[in-house]
């Protein structure tokens, strides 16, 4: 997963610095809140953490270190699969991903790029990785739900936030259901995704979204 998104992080990283300067998106701002809390100050410390987590998480399984070229072709090409239903039921409820950081439409090529890849990295780690984590924690390790339950409870549960989080256009505010309803469903995929294919293809199927839906 790590190998998988190193290209995204490193290129949100720098061009976050040329492109978008200053520009952090809600999702990256929470988790800067989170370790600012903590007395951790920082540039690029969502992407740090991330890293750090997967490297973590790495030597906790005692995984080989060998890289497969042929696993990040399918985990490349299963991102490309998974993002297709969100791009047909955008296009046909008629609008794309809506950045709640900027004024996507004001931004150019790469910055557009920055912002789609950013989305996917900080609003998965944060609503999948985190919140999903956390939920399913409490409600199975706390409350004693079965672990299956658990899991329907935490996808559901960081989908409703995802989708009250995001903010809705002053021209769509007409529509707000709808869009919210839209932010619901895509973030109950991507938990689906995270619960049964790992952060890796979520991640990589939300920017693939984005990428659609912003360029």
């Amino acid at each position: 997963m790590l190998v998988f998104l190193l290209p995204a992080i490193v290129f949100h990283a720098v061009a976050s610095l040329v492109a978008v300067p200053g520009v952090a998106l809600s999702a990256e701002r929470v988790i800067d809140d989170i370790f600012r809390v903590f007395g951790v100050f920082g540039r690029h410390l969502p992407s740090i953490a991330l890293v750090v987590f997967l490297i973590v998480q790495h030597l906790i399984r005692r995984d080989p270190w060998k890289v497969r070229v042929r696993t990040l072709g399918g985990m490349l090409v299963e991102s490309l699969v998974t993002a297709l239903p969100l791009i047909v039921l955008a296009r046909a409820m008629r609008f794309g991903a809506l950045a709640d950081a900027v004024r996507v439409q004001d931004l150019g090529l790469i910055e557009r790029a920055t912002v789609a890849v950013g989305a996917g990295l900080f609003e998965e780690t944060l609503y999948r990785l985190v919140l999903i984590t956390l939920l399913h924690a409490i409600v199975v390790d706390g409350l004693g739900v079965r672990a299956r339950a658990g899991w329907a409870i935490a996808i559901l549960g960081s989908a409703a936030v995802f989708a009250l989080a995001h903010h809705v256009p002053a021209d769509l505010a007409p529509d707000a259901a709808t869009v919210r309803g839209f932010y619901f469903i895509a973030a109950a995929w991507f938990g689906v995704l995270f619960a049964l294919r790992g952060l890796g293809i979520c991640v990589g199927a939300h920017i693939v979204y984005d990428l659609a839906a912003l360029l």
